[in-house]
């Protein structure tokens, strides 16, 4: 989420981001150069958590909220050692997907699309009494490089989760959009060298969700948006460009 925040403050916005790990929030200010117009939030968005979240939010900013940026290419493989966010979980069971029970697959099919609709039930709403706001899914982690078929079932859901979301609100003035991201963060060093980028990966994401979050409802209806090449990246910065001026408040949450 690093970069998507970079890339929202870059263009203007005041980003709320939450965690329920201060040393996630007290890094991810660092990182950025401690700006004025990053909210760090100490809140959870699991569903026992999130309604409490959200309302500390909007006590920080009055009640305002305009386009919510939400991603699911997480460290879902992450064991307690790594942990960095609640879909750590997800890494707990490992092995071949018929290795098992039926309680195990039940438990855990369905623990991403979950977070994310626990999210959607709170902060859609809200969203939709407000001109021109958005809501953003980011998605990825899955296909060739997940890292569990559990992980991979879960990724998957989100996008049926999104799809959904967009087709329900398709008369709505809120904006739903899905970034379906298939290129590689961390690229091997021949990698790096056979297909150079000018700058990081998560840069140019957080340039992109921006620049769809500030485009104007006609320009920028629903939709899904595939970026599995460069090519691809680059048409997506070039249809929504970075607004120059300062757009309204942002709250990313970390699922």
């Amino acid at each position: 989420g690093t970069g998507l925040a970079r890339g929202l403050l870059r263009a203007g916005a005041t980003v709320i981001v939450n965690s329920r790990h201060k040393a996630r929030l007290e890094a991810l200010s660092s990182d950025l150069g401690h700006p004025e117009r990053l909210i760090p939030l100490h809140g959870s968005m699991l569903a026992d958590e999130a309604e409490q979240t959200v309302a500390a939010a909007m006590e920080i900013t009055g009640g305002a909220l305009d386009h919510v940026v939400t991603h699911s290419a997480v460290r879902w493989w992450a064991g307690p050692k790594g942990s960095c966010d609640e879909t750590n979980t997800l890494g707990s069971l490992r092995g071949k997907l018929l290795s098992l029970t039926h309680e195990q697959f039940a438990e855990q099919a369905a623990l991403l699309p979950t977070m994310q609709f626990a999210a959607c039930r709170l902060l859609v709403p809200r969203l939709e009494a407000v001109e021109g706001a958005s809501y953003t899914f980011v998605t990825g982690g899955a296909g060739g490089d997940s890292r569990s078929p559990l992980g991979q079932i879960n990724a998957q859901a989100v996008w049926g989760l999104a799809a959904a979301l967009r087709s329900e609100t398709h008369a709505s003035p809120l904006k739903v959009h899905e970034v379906r991201l298939g290129l590689r963060f961390n690229r091997s060093h021949p990698e790096r060298l056979a297909e150079p980028r000018s700058s990081p990966l998560s840069h140019e994401l957080g340039c992109v969700v921006a620049g769809i979050a500030a485009a104007p409802a006609a320009e920028a209806p629903n939709g899904l948006h595939e970026i599995f090449s460069q090519a691809e990246l680059e048409a997506a910065k070039a249809r929504f460009p970075v607004a120059d001026q300062a757009y309204p408040v942002f709250f990313s949450p970390e699922l």
